[in-house]
């Protein structure tokens, strides 16, 4: 044994042991996902070639050790060892890990385009405005590739799914100006028409009038987009959508040459990249989870100029963690969750672990989560409303409409706006929450509560035409629902009898078809038919005024 008893050999074993380790932790530093066994196993052989000596080394240090126990330098090549796979285990997360969390805090999240601005330019028809405000956020996307989030929120204004009155500004736009930004502008808007048409839902399960309305929306986006990219070919919004459209298409092959052309302009790119496994990898689109790890680990040797190329394979272990979380197997879905927070702070991560942590009521963990998004994106509009609620459940009114307002000042959504003009509401603030449920009705017109609370504000401040307008625009969106007519009937029959007559009429014809209504709602209008009677002579049919059905 005397290999194991001379200094030399104590060196030896020393210098061993510290090229092991060195290649151990350079080969996790860059290819650290590889050695993840969660979900997939180990890939490549080079892996298994630097374990198996270091193994050995380590073992031959612990015999050195034993026969040379006298000598201090005999447990150098063992500590040595021991570092170097303490390190394998968590330096390299630890420096990956805040790599990538800054490179998602610094590609344009916090910075916040004015919508409502953005919007009232576009129907004033200031077309040179709207192309001089792009071109600018297009320069600062040049300058910093990165930010490409940035210029993506930019043409999201122009998302709309409900105000189709949209279209006639962007043709005008376009016809106009024949500018890269008409036309990207009005790509975005016809993508978002397509997938409001197409609804989320399997291609196969999609009615055949909609197939029919969605097909030229798509195509007319394809359309617009090349043609912008035709005006300037470094437009990468322009590729992102495209890809989006092709993937909804089926169209893989353009899809990939698309690919391919917005990576020879961006190489580094991380969203143009994600679009493309999002719409073309996931197995709902005739992808599978495997393709979604090769393409991952693909993109790896370009994290280097951007960290945010870590975030594909946070997208692996999202899809599955999102499937174990529609079974309810929330244990597993917190831990898939969680792995995919150590490639990239995706929002929908934290706020997919905050719907678990609220049924799970542990609304502690749920507050952290949106905390852990606003530090990144101040202004998330939904973690500001879903804090914001939590604020007011403990008590802190304030902080609660500090949020209200925010999402007040910037946001156009739905839910988002309802939940602040709920806040304004409860701290009597009613101005701004009227402001926020008419905001919220650009947004989604069929929003039964927001028209329920204005009807209910209006007529609290005696604004008894403002509340009859209310209640005319909730019987045309909504002719369904037995209050949209309850209310137009109350607040016209001082100024017009026969069509205050005719409302009551729909609204018993609607309950006594079946439609359940609520009791206070049922008395208010019996009232109201005995008022208009005494008032106009005429009779609602006995019929409509029977006692409703079940």
């Amino acid at each position: 044994m005397n290999i194991f008893t001379g200094k030399l050999s104590g060196f030896i074993m020393l210098i061993l042991s510290a090229l092991s380790g060195i290649s151990l932790l350079a080969f996790k530093y860059y290819y650290w996902q590889i050695v993840d066994a969660d979900i997939f196993q180990p890939t490549s052989d080079l892996w298994l070639y630097l374990l198996i000596p270091y193994f050995i080394i380590f073992a031959m240090s612990l015999i050195y050790v034993y026969f040379n126990r006298a000598r201090l330098l005999s447990f150098f090549p063992v500590v040595v060892c021991v570092l170097a796979a303490t390190g394998v285990l968590y330096v390299p997360y630890e420096l990956r890990y805040t790599d990538v969390y800054d490179a998602f805090s610094s590609d344009g999240h916090y910075r916040q385009h004015n919508k409502f601005e953005i919007i009232d330019k576009l129907k004033h028809k200031e077309y040179e405005w709207l192309d001089e405000y792009l071109l600018e956020v297009h320069e600062v996307v040049k300058q910093d590739p990165n930010r490409e989030f940035y210029l993506n929120a930019a043409y999201g204004v122009f998302v709309n799914k409900q105000d189709t009155s949209f279209r006639v500004f962007l043709d005008e736009w376009v016809a106009k100006r024949k500018s890269f930004q008409a036309y990207t502008a009005r790509g975005f808007y016809l993508v978002s028409r397509g997938w409001r048409t197409r609804g989320e839902v399997f291609y196969r399960d999609i009615p055949k009038k909609n197939k029919a309305e969605m097909k030229p929306l798509f195509r007319g986006a394809v359309s617009d987009l090349n043609k912008a990219l035709e005006i300037n070919p470094e437009n990468v919004s322009a590729y992102m959508q495209l890809i989006m459209v092709y993937g909804v298409q089926g169209n893989t092959s353009k899809a990939d040459d698309v690919l391919e052309s917005a990576l020879k302009l961006y190489p580094n790119d991380f969203y143009i990249r994600d679009r493309y496994m999002t719409y073309h990898l996931y197995p709902q689109w005739g992808g599978s989870q495997e393709k979604m790890y090769v393409y991952a680990m693909q993109a790896r040797k370009y994290a280097v100029h951007n960290p945010r190329l870590n975030g594909l394979m946070a997208s692996v272990y999202k899809r599955q963690a999102g499937l174990l979380q529609q079974k309810k197997d929330f244990k597993n879905a917190i831990r898939l969750y969680e792995k995919s927070l150590e490639y990239a702070p995706f929002n929908s991560v934290y706020m997919a672990l905050a719907r678990i942590y609220y049924a799970q009521k542990r609304y502690d963990l749920q507050r952290v989560q949106y905390e852990n998004i606003l530090k990144k994106t101040p202004y998330h509009f939904n973690a500001l409303a879903s804090l914001m609620r939590y604020k007011v459940e403990q008590g802190d009114i304030q902080g609660a409409l500090d949020n209200a307002y925010k999402i007040l000042e910037y946001d156009d959504k739905n839910w988002s706006l309802v939940q602040a003009a709920w806040v304004f509401e409860s701290a009597g603030k009613e101005t701004q929450a009227i402001q926020a449920y008419q905001r919220s009705l650009l947004d989604d017109r069929k929003n039964e509560y927001a028209y329920d609370r204005l009807v209910a504000l209006y007529t609290s401040d005696g604004e008894t035409k403002k509340a009859l307008e209310v209640a005319l625009l909730y019987k045309k969106e909504l002719p369904e629902k037995p209050a949209a007519w309850l209310y137009a009937a109350d607040f016209s029959h001082q100024l017009n009898m026969s069509i205050s007559l005719e409302y009551i009429r729909e609204y018993f014809q609607l309950i006594n078809s079946g439609v359940v209504e609520k009791e206070n709602h049922r008395a208010t209008a019996a009232q109201l038919r005995i008022d208009i009677e005494a008032k106009y002579g005429n009779k609602v049919n006995n019929k409509a005024a029977s006692t409703p059905k079940a």
